[in-house]
């Protein structure tokens, strides 16, 4: 499977799933329109999930590349990971192409642009475990295009890079004095002998290094055998010209490994043609960046739901509430204090018309019965709506308390209403 449509299929995945959450949760609330807290804490498990949804789907897009790369050399997803730059909506979209592309210059043999890359992306804000990949490459690509770089500097310049620890640590900087030792040195070093690979590029990068070691030490056989092997894969890889290259030398030696300046520059021009440029690759300017905020905006609604669902659970229910009065003409409500209920744990003492009586009271459900007539409520945020269930008017009554935030509002008279 190609780069691009494993992105498109874990895109559609992804968009499938985040809709089907939400449809799901608009169709349970749909279910439950009188539990008032259902909606809420729904949503929070929504937001939980698409959260969640979206970690196993990026483990699961990360094990399929892992995949790709471990049977193919991945020039192809590659060259299309660092192609999507251009299309890319996303910093972080734009960085993983720069980073894909800094991997491709590498495979192809066109270490100057790998080494500007590289260069470019450490003023950028990437990974810490991307950094040291970046370096590795910058090291062997310098070493392969005959840089001066000492033994010193590689050690001192993977001084400074995180590694999860340091038995990693020591493995890398192992492998680049190899490189080193091989290349500069022309001396052999058997850390090639006992290596392989995770990814198929890597085990020919290996192979390439032994089969180079191989010569140093007089095993011609071998090494021929170790370059046969590398010239059947793909011609667009550096180490498959440079085996390619040695195979057809006479004396096999190491000063073959010089390909032709003008044929390798129009190799590398045509591989490259369709490659964004750096600059092209990363937005430069602050304001493109805005978009990160909107990162910010699932986070702080899930807060903010939480925090909303603890303080309106946190408010008392007992209390008293007096019943708000509308004006239609100036299109306000005030309270009416000679009319209210009060809530009382399991009972509630209604005032109306100088006359106070007491009922039962269903404190879970938010219902009472008056005069043989069932009223069914809703409690939120300190105020409470009552409606007769048998009444097809659908008229309700609304009381507020001092618990109620629209409570001064009521009291003045300068709460606006609509006409239903």
């Amino acid at each position: 499977m190609s780069y691009s449509k494993l992105r498109k299929k874990y895109v559609i995945i992804l968009w499938i799933g985040i809709i089907s959450l939400f449809v799901g949760h608009f169709y349970l609330s749909s279910l439950y329109p009188d539990h008032q807290d259902f909606y809420s804490n729904t949503l929070l498990v929504v937001l939980g999930l698409i959260f969640l949804l979206y970690v196993l789907m990026n483990r699961w897009f990360g094990k399929e590349c892992l995949k790709i790369l471990n049977v193919s050399s991945g020039i192809d997803f590659w060259h299309e990971c660092a192609q999507s730059g251009s299309r890319a909506r996303f910093s972080i979209s734009k960085k993983a192409a720069h980073l894909a592309s800094v991997i491709y210059c590498y495979m192809i043999g066109d270490f100057s642009s790998a080494i500007d890359r590289i260069e470019f992306l450490q003023n950028q804000n990437i990974a810490r475990t991307d950094r040291s990949s970046l370096l590795g490459i910058f090291v062997k690509s310098s070493l392969l295009s005959g840089k001066a770089i000492s033994k010193e500097d590689i050690q001192k310049k993977f001084t400074y890079v995180p590694f999860k620890n340091e038995a990693e640590k020591e493995e890398v900087i192992q492998k680049q004095l190899a490189i080193y030792d091989i290349l500069v040195d022309q001396q052999p070093n058997d850390y090639f002998d006992h290596v392989t690979g995770s990814q198929a590029f890597q085990r020919l990068e290996n192979r390439y290094f032994k089969g180079l070691n191989t010569y140093l030490k007089g095993d011609m056989e071998l090494a021929v055998s170790l370059f046969e092997e590398i010239a059947q894969e793909d011609e667009r890889l550096y180490f498959v010209q440079m085996a390619k290259q040695w195979l057809a030398s006479e004396d096999h030696s190491l000063s073959a490994l010089m390909l032709d300046p003008k044929l390798e520059s129009e190799r590398l021009a045509t591989l490259t043609a369709d490659l964004p440029l750096p600059e092209t690759e990363l937005p430069k300017k602050k304001g493109r960046k805005k978009w990160k905020w909107l990162l910010l905006i699932i986070p702080i609604l899930f807060v903010g739901a939480i925090i909303m669902n603890l303080v309106e659970s946190n408010l008392p229910i007992n209390g008293v509430y007096y019943l708000s009065v509308a004006n239609m003409e100036t299109k306000t409500a005030s309270l009416n204090k000679e009319s209210w209920i009060k809530i009382d744990g399991d009972h509630v003492i209604v005032r109306e018309s100088g006359e106070e009586k007491t009922y039962s009271f269903d404190r879970e459900d938010i219902e009472l019965t008056v005069d043989g007539k069932q009223y069914h409520g809703m409690l939120q945020w300190g105020s409470l709506s009552l409606f007769e269930q048998s009444d097809s008017s659908h008229d309700i009554r609304t009381y507020v308390s001092k618990n109620s935030p629209m409570y001064d509002g009521y009291e003045k008279g300068t709460v606006r209403v609509e006409k239903h």
